[in-house]
């Protein structure tokens, strides 16, 4: 009889362990949520928990994608040479750009529906704060955009900065990091 139990121990299924189990079922039940934001974070290139904020802005990039080329944008420097410009769409969406120095350029969408949401507009406040601080603004030329697309999951722009010099650069739209800029061969408005 011991020699019986061992063999219907061995013929037990996998489901049957979890329903002998029940907190080995639960903890593997309750990973996956962990599971899928690493692996999105990782596919997106952005910080851990982050993953759903990142698919929003990628969203606002394809929204709004038209609309910078064409819009009106304000910009300021401050005193520690920081350089901040927004460009409000007509949807009433806001991309704003900081540029620190020895810094990759930042890019990030503030979303029209979010500015009614408490958290958001604190995180949009706050990466307006960091960047002004408080320091003696004054107005200074922005980037324009001439053009910009999608293409493989980034957005290629060329912008006409203060100077009237042409880049082309590369946008990563989930985390809004310029992964690339370079001098472009002209400042044609077709990308």
């Amino acid at each position: 009889m011991n020699g019986d139990n061992k063999d219907e121990a061995k013929k037990m299924k996998w489901w049957q362990w979890v329903l002998m189990y029940p907190t080995l079922g639960i903890s593997l039940f309750g990973s996956v949520p962990t599971a899928v934001e690493f692996y999105r974070s990782h596919t997106q290139d952005v910080p851990f928990g982050t993953s759903t904020t990142a698919e929003q802005q990628y969203k606002l990039w394809e929204r709004n994608l038209d609309c910078t080329p064409n819009a009106k944008v304000k910009s300021v420097t401050t005193k520690v040479n920081a350089h901040v410009s927004v460009t409000v769409c007509p949807s009433g969406d806001l991309l704003v750009a900081l540029q620190q120095p020895n810094s990759p350029q930042i890019l990030r969408w503030i979303g029209v529906k979010s500015l009614t949401e408490k958290s958001l507009r604190l995180g949009a406040g706050l990466l307006l704060g960091e960047a002004v601080a408080g320091e003696k603004i004054l107005i200074a030329g922005a980037d324009t955009v001439l053009c910009q697309r999608l293409v493989a999951g980034r957005v290629h722009r060329r912008v006409r900065d203060a100077d009237g010099k042409c880049f082309d650069e590369v946008v990563n739209p989930y985390n809004g990091v310029v992964e690339k800029r370079v001098p472009a061969s002209s400042c044609d408005s077709n990308c």
